[in-house]
């Protein structure tokens, strides 16, 4: 009777460290969810800016484009990897402490290309805007050039 109750209690010992267990990938997974949602947030704005800076500069567009899915492909790997580690965390513990890491790198990797991405946005939007005041001077100087044509033909008749 004393070895049942024994063996009693350290089946529900070991049910609750799974059940510890699972509550923690769950944990995991939904932070992973969210990390996943706020990254295609990021991306979606990114693109968006992206789109109206084509025009100007498009050779860049491009190059932050590709930056864009790489940094999709990296967020797919790593909730493809949580997905995989999630499977097996019942039989590997010590995996969890390696996703936690993996999860915290590839955020801090996405928030890092996202202020690359945004530094680049910022002198692609000045670099434009530079562009378009010195066309507008020029526009003016045509403007100004063909108003004295006018006057010259005008004088010439």
């Amino acid at each position: 009777e004393d070895l049942c109750r024994k063996e009693g209690d350290r089946a529900a010992a070991a049910e609750r460290g799974v059940e510890e267990k699972a509550n923690e990938l769950i944990k995991l997974k939904n932070a992973g969810q969210q990390a996943s949602q706020d990254a295609e947030l990021v991306a979606d704005k990114l693109r968006q800016e992206i789109d109206e800076l084509r025009s100007t500069s498009s050779e860049e567009a491009s190059r932050l484009s590709t930056e864009v899915r790489r940094l999709e492909e990296l967020h797919k790997k790593e909730a493809d990897r949580a997905e995989a580690a999630e499977r097996s965390a019942t039989e590997k513990g010590d995996e969890v402490e390696e996703l936690k890491k993996a999860a915290q790198q590839a955020s801090q990797e996405a928030d890092q290309a996202v202020a690359r991405l945004r530094q680049e946005l910022e002198r692609l939007q000045s670099a434009s805007s530079e562009e378009a005041s010195k066309l507008s001077a020029e526009l003016v100087r045509l403007q100004g050039d063909c108003a004295k044509e006018a006057q010259r033909a005008e004088t010439a008749e």
